[in-house]
C-alpha cells in the first residue's frame, strides 16, 4: 500500500519549542531505495547550520534505487551535491570534531547487489577512506569514538551480530564484542568511552548493555528483561546445500 505521491521531508524545530520549519524543497527526494515512500532517512548535522542527508534530486538521471549525500542549509533550505553519484549512500554520521563524515552503501546497477561498505571522507570532499573493502558482508549501526579517530559498525555472521571498532587512519581493525547473540548500538557516550547495546539472544527479548570503548569484549548488563516464559533449547548445526554451500541452522526443542 502506500500514497505514491508521498514525500519525506526535512523539518527543524526551535530546542525552545514552536512551530516546525520545513527545509526540504520537493525536487530532493530523501532516503533511499525507495525514496518515494515514508521511511527511515538517517541525517546528521554536520554544523550548526548545515546538514547532510541522503537521496537523490529529480531530474538528475540517478536510477531509482540510487542515493547520493547532499548538504542542506538550515536556514534557506538550499541544498547542493556533495558526493556518491552511481551508489546507493547512506546514513551519514559526522565525527565529534566535525571533520569526518561517515557513511554506508554499494554501488549501484549492472549485477547483483555487493555488500555495503564503511566509508569516511573529510568535509571538503576530500581524502576518501574505504575502512571495510572486500568484507563480504555490510555493515550498520555507524557511530564515532569520542576522539574521531575510530569508528564502530555492526555486522552479522553465522546468526550473530556484533560490534568492531575500526581505525580511521589505516583501518585497521582494533577492538569488537563476541558472544552468540544479536548487538544492536543504540548510542555512544557524549565523552565516547561507553557504548549502549541492545542485546538479544535465542533465550531473551533484549537486555540494555554497557560496553566500555577500550574494553568491547566487558559488557554490563544495566536493564534485564523481568523472568521471562521458557523457550526451550536451541542448538545450531551446519547442513550442505545441494550446490555444496554451508548453511547455519538451527533446532529448537519446546520446553
Amino acid at each position: 500500500g502506500g500514497d505514491a505521491n508521498a514525500r519525506l521531508a526535512l523539518f527543524v524545530v526551535p530546542v525552545a519549542g514552536g512551530t516546525a520549519r520545513r527545509i526540504s524543497s520537493d525536487d530532493l527526494l530523501l532516503g533511499a531505495a525507495e525514496p518515494e515512500q515514508p521511511g527511515d532517512m538517517p541525517f546528521d548535522w554536520l554544523d550548526d547550520s548545515t546538514l547532510v542527508v541522503s537521496g537523490r534530486v529529480t531530474g538528475s538521471g540517478e536510477l531509482r534505487e540510487a542515493a547520493s549525500l547532499h548538504l542542506v542549509d538550515a536556514a534557506s533550505g538550499t541544498h547542493r551535491y556533495f558526493l556518491g553519484t552511481g551508489g546507493r549512500w547512506v546514513d551519514p554520521v559526522v565525527s565529534p570534531d566535525r571533520e569526518w563524515i561517515a557513511f554506508t552503501g554499494q554501488p549501484v546497477g549492472g549485477g547483483p547487489w555487493p555488500a555495503a561498505e564503511l566509508i569516511a571522507v573529510r568535509r571538503n570532499g576530500s581524502g576518501l577512506v574505504r575502512l571495510t573493502a572486500g568484507l563480504d558482508r555490510s555493515v550498520g549501526d555507524v557511530a564515532w569514538s569520542g576522539d574521531s579517530r575510530s569508528i564502530w559498525y555492526a555486522t552479522e555472521d553465522r546468526g550473530t551480530r556484533n560490534l568492531h571498532r575500526v581505525e580511521l587512519r589505516n583501518g585497521r581493525e582494533t577492538g569488537r564484542t563476541t558472544g552468540t547473540h544479536s548487538l544492536v548500538l543504540a548510542a555512544v557516550t557524549r565523552r565516547g568511552d561507553q557504548l549502549l547495546a541492545i542485546q538479544r539472544t535465542p533465550t531473551s527479548a533484549g537486555s540494555l548493555l554497557r560496553i566500555a570503548e577500550r574494553r568491547p569484549e566487558a559488557m554490563q548488563p544495566l536493564v534485564v528483561p523481568d523472568a521471562e516464559p521458557a523457550v526451550g533449547e536451541l542448538e545450531q548445526f551446519e547442513v550442505r546445500a545441494p550446490d555444496g554451500t554451508l548453511v547455519d541452522a538451527w533446532l529448537h526443542r519446546p520446553p
